[in-house]
């Protein structure tokens, strides 16, 4: 019987932890979120504030050249993709946690009918 309470208290443990860390990954997930949502709203206020120093010489035609993509799209576009990439490494995380909870709750039914 002490066995079974050491190990029970063993696993109330573990879960506690596992719940803590998943309630820390949300509120980190939260923050970036929120980072990345104050950021963008930056850039748009921002916008209306630039000034021009130094304007684009024309080409003989008269027509500025072409550019790429918007700077701002792709600074967004990268941000959203390392967002992304977080969450997943998250996800994949808390997977692994959930796996090995379940194997030492195994463990500890494996115990206790032993």
């Amino acid at each position: 019987e002490d066995e079974v309470r050491r190990l029970t208290v063993m696993m109330e443990h573990k879960q506690d932890h596992f719940n803590h860390e998943v309630r820390k990954k949300e509120r980190e997930s939260l923050q970036h979120k929120e980072r990345l949502c104050k950021k963008i709203m930056e850039k748009k206020v921002e916008k209306g504030t630039q000034q021009v120093l130094n304007t684009v010489p024309r080409s003989a035609s008269g027509r500025r050249p072409q550019w790429g993509d918007d700077p701002r799209e792709e600074l967004y576009k990268q941000l959203v993709e390392e967002q992304e990439e977080r969450n997943k490494e998250l996800f994949q995380e808390n997977d692994h946690l959930r796996h090995c909870l379940a194997s030492l709750e195994k463990e500890l039914i494996n115990v206790i009918n032993s």
